[in-house]
């Protein structure tokens, strides 16, 4: 992801270049200069400056519903990403029924790294016989 939209979105969620300075650990210049940026790139003001008090434009506006839905699908990718590197889980579920659909069999699929064992007591019966 673009550094700069990181930038972008701390310093329209905090309201402050002071503050993002801080949360991100760069110069206030150093965002100013990612600031300036992105307003270049989009040619349009992302912030109503006034004094020492910043709001968004409605650009600003825009970028920020982007950036948050751009954050929190970077956090899901890096949530299902870390689970290659992990060691592999085993859950075992238990199903009144022969059907393993009716027991959430979908959701698990969606960990690659995870070991799952199907018991119903239906198929424990016919597996003795």
């Amino acid at each position: 992801m673009d550094f700069r939209l990181k930038v972008f979105h701390s310093v329209a969620t905090n309201l402050s270049f002071t503050k993002a300075s801080k949360e991100l650990f760069i110069s206030q210049p150093a965002i100013s200069k990612h600031i300036h940026e992105l307003e270049v790139q989009y040619k349009t003001p992302l912030f109503d400056r006034v004094g020492s008090h910043i709001g968004l434009t409605h650009a600003g506006e825009l970028l920020l519903s982007h950036t948050k839905q751009l954050l929190a699908a970077y956090r899901q990718m890096d949530f299902e990403m870390s689970s290659y590197k992990s060691s592999p889980i085993t859950i075992r579920i238990s199903c009144p029924s022969l059907l393993p659909g009716n027991c959430g069999w979908g959701q698990v699929r969606r960990f690659p790294n995870m070991c799952c064992r199907l018991s119903s007591p239906l198929l424990s019966r016919s597996s003795r016989r």
